[in-house]
Formats: structure tokens, sequence, C-alpha cells
């Protein structure tokens, strides 16, 4: 299948939002956190922390429901990974491509955020050509089928830098 990139301004009600922002801030004194410490070298290289919590089930439900509402082919996609991570500066994701998945999301969840800082989303358009995509409030980016991106390093000036990270499969319909 072809690889494809689909932006979204405004993806998630706010209220969901919030109710994601709680949950990860009740959970700050917990053990349940992890980090890229185990991705595969190459992706993680010299990257500072990227902290990774597993969202709940119960914010599985609607997010899969809006994925269903915006998709703009015949494409069902069925999350399997739904985790909330907080970049911290020097923080970064190496070039690769999600192979294990059919699909890769970010929802960006920082109010304000200044493109100086980093933290921008890069795919590659061609052998020698690339585009970004900016990391702004609410915005969700899909991207599919091993499309190579990357995300640029924070700056040691950025702010922690809190996303949504969704992955799963698709299947036409």
């Amino acid at each position: 299948m072809k690889t494809f990139l689909l932006t979204y301004e405004n993806f998630l009600e706010k209220s969901l939002l919030k109710q994601i922002n709680d949950y990860a801030l009740a959970a700050l004194n917990q053990a349940n956190w992890k980090s890229q410490l185990f991705w595969a070298p190459e992706t993680r290289r010299c990257s500072d922390p990227i902290h990774i919590l597993n969202l709940k089930d119960k914010f599985l439900e609607p997010i899969q429901k809006r994925f269903q509402q915006v998709k703009k082919r015949k494409v069902d996609f069925t999350i399997q990974h739904l985790m909330f991570n907080v970049w911290a500066p020097g923080s970064y994701i190496e070039w690769h491509g999600d192979a294990a998945y059919t699909f890769g999301s970010t929802i960006y969840l920082n109010e304000t955020w200044n493109p100086d800082h980093g933290g921008l989303f890069l795919y590659q358009t061609g052998k020698y050509s690339m585009k970004s995509v900016l990391p702004y409030f609410n915005r969700c980016v899909i991207n599919s089928h091993g499309l190579p991106h990357t995300v640029s390093p924070l700056t040691p000036d950025a702010s922690l830098r809190r996303t949504i990270q969704i992955f799963g499969t698709e299947r036409l319909s």
C-alpha cells in the first residue's frame, strides 16, 4: 500500500483532552511511567528522556470513535497502543517508519509551542526532500505504511512537550 500523511485540526474534544491531562498529572508520582530506553538503538540514539504513560482503556473508545469520524479514505483504523508522552529538552526520535504498525499518530497537547524549540514532525516526500508539520495544540498527524519520519530535537530552553501517541493497524472497508 502507498504511504500517506493526514493532518486534522482540533482533533479531540477539549473535555477529553482535560481528562487525559488530569489522568497523566495524577500519575506523576506513580511507578507506571516508562521511557524510550528499550526502543531500538537506531531510533533512540542519544535522545534525552521521553517519558511514556500507557493510557487507560477508558480513553481508547472515544479516540477510536474520533478516528472513524475523520477518515478521508475508506480505511478502518484499529488502535493497538495509546500513550501519553512527555518529551524533555534534548529529546527526539531518529528517522524511522513505525514498521511494526500500519499507522502511527501524534496529537499535540501543548497549548502554545515555539517552533524554534524543535519538536517538529518531519517526513520524507522523495529521495532528497522532506516536509514538516508544526506541533500545534490539538493537531493530529496520522502517518502510514512505513512513511519515513523523525521528530527534531527539543532545544535546551524548550518546555516539556506533551503528546498522545497512537499506533495501530488499518484495513480497507
